[in-house]
């Protein structure tokens, strides 16, 4: 159900309350002798798929609230009192019960989806789910005409991280490396680590400009860690804006790839850039 993935937990929640109260005015008109109790179970359900266990938990307990008073509204007699209380808390019981195993299941799957998007070393997404996330990115900048902007970061250096203080330390360097960028970028852009010390930082809704400046105090941030923990480690850092261009994702990987062996080759630690606009050709590089 796409339309309750996209709404907020609070309405979410709205929705649900105003379902349970519905149904206590349905329990209420059809009178004592027709049990609709099992319908509770569809506003605890999507609360607890879409909104969350615990206000799922909430929800279960209004429900039985709601049963409860549409069942002595609706004229329903018992022999002592204490029945109505009894038959209440079993149905909170069962609707609890309900919220927990159901909230749980998705929370499990939910972690599953987030594992399986996930570099277990770093914590940031992998190259298949980077790929995902950006082709829709990329069909959202051509459907509104906004520039994006691709970088391809390589460590220099690396390898000597390993030989020399070993590759604990090398996994200790990649899991910086992903602290500071997240740090120091937008909520919103996309960090993947793509290859053993190759990562890549996708920039949605910014040009040359922005993802430029950006991108260097990204850097700047990372030359200074690098210096507090005493790795001898740069970035050279390949960049693609995309202004519009009908171009594959594949291929303006492959460009910041290009780009970013260029640096490497002309003395790394540093940036080198390419716009293209609508024909999908490259106007102008920095250095």
């Amino acid at each position: 159900m796409s339309f309750f993935e996209n709404l907020s937990k609070i309405k979410i929640s709205l929705i649900c309350s105003i379902l349970v109260a519905g149904l206590c005015l349905g329990d209420i008109a059809v009178g004592p002798e027709i049990s609709t109790s099992i319908f509770y179970i569809i506003p605890i359900y999507l609360e607890a798929w879409y909104g969350g266990r615990r206000m799922a938990y909430v929800i279960s307990f209004l429900s039985a609230v709601a049963w409860g008073y549409a069942d002595v509204t609706s004229g329903s007699q018992y022999s002592h009192a204490w029945i109505l209380f009894w038959n209440s808390g079993v149905r909170l019981l069962i609707f609890l019960l309900i919220a927990h195993f159901v909230g749980g299941f998705r929370q499990k799957l939910k972690d599953e989806e987030a594992a399986a998007d996930t570099d277990v070393l770093t914590g940031a997404m992998n190259r298949r789910a980077f790929f995902e996330r950006i082709a829709d990115e990329f069909e959202r900048a051509r459907r509104f005409h906004h520039p994006v902007t691709l970088a391809y970061i390589d460590l220099d250096n690396f390898k000597t991280v390993n030989d020399t203080f070993g590759h604990a330390k090398g996994d200790q360097l990649l899991q910086l490396i992903v602290e500071v960028i997240r740090r120091n970028c937008r909520k919103l852009d996309l960090l993947a680590r793509i290859g053993g010390d190759e990562f890549t930082l996708f920039f949605p809704e910014a040009d040359a400009v922005a993802a430029i400046g950006a991108m260097e105090k990204i850097r700047q941030a990372l030359l200074s860690a690098m210096g507090e923990h005493g790795y001898p480690v740069t970035f050279s850092i390949g960049m693609i804006t995309s202004t519009r261009a009908a171009i594959d994702i594949s291929q303006i990987v492959y460009m910041a790839d290009r780009l970013m062996y260029e640096v490497k080759k002309s003395g790394k630690n540093s940036i080198q850039h390419l716009t293209l606009d609508d024909d999908g050709k490259g106007h102008g590089k920095l250095g």
